[in-house]
């Protein structure tokens, strides 16, 4: 493996492992100096709120590109529907020019609008936290939260290589977990005030003095 190639690959991987860590993601590390082509990655997943893990969520994984260890410079290519990807202002996603922690959050965020029209087969659910997804080839990952438990709000879909680097370069990790943030809603489930339109008169009370609203649910 070129020095270029080993640059470029622990590069983009350090700038997931900052995205991992400000989304409160954890990622721990295996020393190894090159990586081992002929294996396969994991993924585990804990969805945390205030540092404590929420059960119950459930989340799409795809792989967007491969790393393609064959080309003289190093390279990582988008595959399948994620191929023709474009960011909000047109341009096309491209996980090569990837600088910054802004612009790996703002293709994580492209990649999962085009995440819909993925194959049946091409998605891997995860329907339980904290469950271990094996047998993952090496690539890079996006990771889109599709529901969350009662009032939790769900995680900005991320990105992640596998193998992910360590925070000097030097080691290899096959075998990731990520601790996505979660947020939290004070509002009423979409359920809640779906019951609203079958409440008697008697139910509700007027607030047309304080907002721009004729009635609104009486508060139990």
């Amino acid at each position: 493996m070129s020095t270029s190639f080993k640059k470029k690959i622990r590069l983009l991987a350090a700038l997931l492992t900052v995205i991992l860590l400000l989304a409160g993601l954890s990622v721990s590390t295996l020393a190894a100096s090159v990586i081992d082509w002929t294996t396969t990655g994991s993924l585990t997943i804990q969805p945390k709120y205030n540092n404590t893990v929420v059960t119950g969520c459930t989340f799409n994984i795809y792989l967007v590109a491969e790393i393609d260890r064959e080309s003289a410079a190093p390279q990582y290519n988008l595959t399948g529907v994620f191929q023709d990807a474009e960011d909000s202002s047109g341009n096309a996603v491209d996980l090569n020019d990837i600088s910054t922690a802004s612009k790996l959050e703002s293709a994580a965020a492209a990649l999962a609008r085009y995440a819909g029209n993925a194959a049946p087969e091409d998605v891997i659910a995860l329907a339980s936290s904290s469950d271990t997804v094996s047998g993952l080839p090496l690539g890079v990952y996006l990771v889109v939260q599709t529901s969350a438990p009662g009032n939790y709000t769900v995680a900005s879909p991320f990105l992640v290589t596998i193998p992910a680097t360590d925070e000097e370069g030097t080691g290899w990790n096959y075998a990731i977990s990520a601790n996505p943030k979660l947020g939290y809603s004070s509002s009423p489930s979409s359920s809640s005030m779906e019951t609203a339109g079958q409440l008697e008169h008697s139910q509700w009370v007027d607030f047309s003095k304080l907002v721009d609203n004729t009635f609104a649910q009486k508060a139990k």
